[in-house]
């Protein structure tokens, strides 16, 4: 039992945890729009998200973000807007 115990101690210091890439992609949106300053759409936040974080640009795909069909994009817009409505 203890050489399971070793193995996977061993394992968690191998395996890199990686963030949820909803979570990353809201919170680069949210730095963006804070960095900002000033009058900036969600569709353009989003877009200047994946410029500077791979990460984002890959969890929201290489769709047309405008399109309807973008769940991903729809639902971190959605979400966003009533994080920032509820703190007003």
């Amino acid at each position: 039992m203890e050489s399971v115990r070793v193995m996977l101690l061993q394992y968690g210091h191998i395996i890199q945890i990686v963030d949820d890439p909803r979570d990353v992609a809201q919170q680069e949106i949210v730095n963006i729009v804070m960095e900002i300053k000033g009058p900036i759409t969600f569709s353009e936040a989003v877009k200047v998200a994946c410029q500077m974080n791979i990460q984002v640009k890959h969890y929201l795909g290489n769709r047309n973000l405008m399109a309807g069909d973008n769940k991903r994009y729809h639902d971190l817009r959605e979400y966003l807007w009533i994080i920032w409505t509820a703190t007003e």
